[in-house]
């Protein structure tokens, strides 16, 4: 659910829009859920879900 609420804003880099939703997942759950994220995605450029 927070993921996608998440996913529909506009201009948030997708490092950033899942620290986003980790931050919604521990408050929704008072703690009891804290999602991980794996993976190594390029650091040169930015990536966006939505974008103006």
């Amino acid at each position: 659910m927070a993921f996608a609420q998440r996913i529909a804003t506009p201009n948030v880099e997708i490092n950033k829009l899942f620290r986003l939703v980790r931050d919604d997942m521990m408050e929704a759950t008072a703690g009891r859920q804290e999602p991980y994220t794996y993976g190594s995605l390029p650091g040169r450029e930015d990536f966006y879900f939505l974008a103006k």
